[in-house]
């Protein structure tokens, strides 16, 4: 069984990778921005940078990151399994062919949605975001060792002075 995530919010507008790697990590959110490479000002992390973030916070494998089109969000809500997706706005063509879309990085678990932009979790029906479509999943190859590393992390840092600045969900 899975240990409680706890939901993290993002601190700027391009660090929620790293809000979201410290959610499926239970680990604080200073410890994975330590771990998260420096893309710059105002850049966020790309698909190989958080796959990278996801093993090295972690410890367990994770699967290539695929690339999802022309799926819904609401799709990915049906798993018991953890899951990060990168999510963008929906745009028309018109307005995709001068700016590209707003890409966030979310996770998902058995119907709920961890994502860093608020402040506590949402179902599918209450997700403000639920429009916008899934671009890239990434999947641990064990979900178990994953289970365990929440576990372990979530004793480790449970009274870690970091953790006051988070949400219990």
């Amino acid at each position: 069984m899975p240990s409680p995530i706890s939901h993290i919010k993002q601190r700027t507008d391009c660090d929620c990778v790293v809000a979201t790697v410290a959610m499926i990590a239970n680990l604080p959110y200073r410890a994975v921005a330590d771990l998260a490479p420096d893309t710059g000002k105002g850049k966020g992390l790309r698909a190989k940078e958080t796959h990278r973030l996801l093993e090295v916070a972690t410890g367990v494998r994770w699967r290539n990151p695929r690339l999802v089109y022309f799926r819904r969000l609401k799709s990915f809500c049906t798993t018991e399994d953890t899951l990060v997706l990168s999510v963008r706005q929906p745009q028309n063509l018109l307005v995709h062919l001068w700016k590209l879309p707003m890409r966030h990085c979310i996770a998902v678990r058995e119907g709920q949605i961890y994502d860093p932009q608020f402040p506590h979790t949402h179902s599918i029906d209450s997700y403000p975001n639920a429009k916008w479509m899934p671009t890239i999943v990434y999947r641990p190859v064990d979900m178990g060792q994953l289970a365990d590393i929440q576990r372990d992390n979530e004793e480790r840092f449970r009274d870690d002075r970091l953790w006051g600045e988070i949400l219990i969900s």
